[in-house]
């Protein structure tokens, strides 16, 4: 039964699948079936009303459960895009910080007979994740790890390791559960990107918020160069480097950006527009 707080729509999916996983079954993902809206029935044409009942309803939501829902439930299909094994092969993963275990779950619905684990600091976010895998619930930095060595076939930290006050030394305990032949997958926000970089250099702004690269809760700040060498001297060659868009600069910020990459001694435009690095690494000699 949908849960009335929630009419007559909005979040109450969210609800339902949490509500699904948490009295002991499992949410299927019908992949040959759609749901098609004709034309908004439910809210009409009245886009205010929509997003106000969207608004009001995720703070139901997040006062119903105690964390922000879309935030711990997002699937982060450049990270799982990196594992590459046949299907059935039995694989072990672990996931740091794996919120409700969206991704967890996606690398299962992929690979039937994989195992995995995770480690989330929010209690109430890792009882979600314990619907689908085996979950220490605590700080990454603090918690005795139970596993035994070269256990792991991947170990994936996705925008984990900036929230950290020491995260070589994470990388270096994290090396010896991951197998000879294991790989570790990060993603990590970049401090150059140009909208960051831009305010800074127009109006001295460097505004930490909610979300994004300046997250108040990040402790570190790190460019594409000072990513790899923290993977390099923490005992890791990196494979793969690659990594996200968000936004496009406009016509001043372009020419900004143009007149700057002119500078560099090593000239490289995309480290401007790089959001996000996203790097795959095996455990170097």
């Amino acid at each position: 039964m949908q849960d009335e707080r929630f009419s007559p729509g909005n979040c109450e999916d969210l609800d339902y699948a949490l509500r699904i996983l948490t009295s002991g079954y499992r949410n299927i993902l019908c992949k040959n079936s759609f749901i098609l809206h004709f034309g908004g029935k439910s809210f009409g044409k009245n886009r205010e009303k929509y997003a106000a009942i969207l608004r009001n309803n995720t703070q139901k939501l997040k006062e119903k459960w105690g964390f922000e829902v879309g935030y711990y439930t997002y699937s982060r299909q450049e990270l799982t895009s990196l594992i590459n094994e046949p299907v059935e092969k039995p694989i072990h993963l672990l996931d740091i910080g794996c919120g409700c275990g969206a991704l967890m779950a996606q690398v299962k619905s992929i690979y039937p007979n994989a195992e995995v684990y995770g480690v989330e600091l929010i209690p109430e976010v890792a009882r979600i994740a314990s619907c689908i895998g085996t979950v220490l619930c605590g700080d990454v930095e603090k918690i005795d790890f139970p596993w035994i060595e070269e256990f792991f076939d991947y170990i994936i930290m996705g925008d984990v390791l900036e929230h950290l006050m020491i995260p070589d030394n994470l990388l270096i305990k994290l090396r010896r559960y991951l197998k000879a032949d294991g790989h570790m997958i990060v993603s990590m926000p970049n401090v150059k990107h140009y909208s960051v970089l831009l305010p800074l250099l127009w109006r001295d702004e460097f505004t930490y918020s909610d979300a994004g690269i300046l997250d108040r809760t990040h402790v570190k700040m790190y460019t594409g160069l000072e990513i790899q060498r923290l993977m390099i001297r923490s005992g890791y060659k990196i494979e793969e480097l690659g990594y996200t868009v968000v936004g496009k600069p406009n016509e001043k910020e372009d020419a900004i950006i143009d007149a700057l990459n002119s500078l560099m001694d090593i000239p490289a435009r995309d480290s401007f527009l790089a959001y996000q690095y996203v790097l795959k690494a095996s455990k170097s000699d």
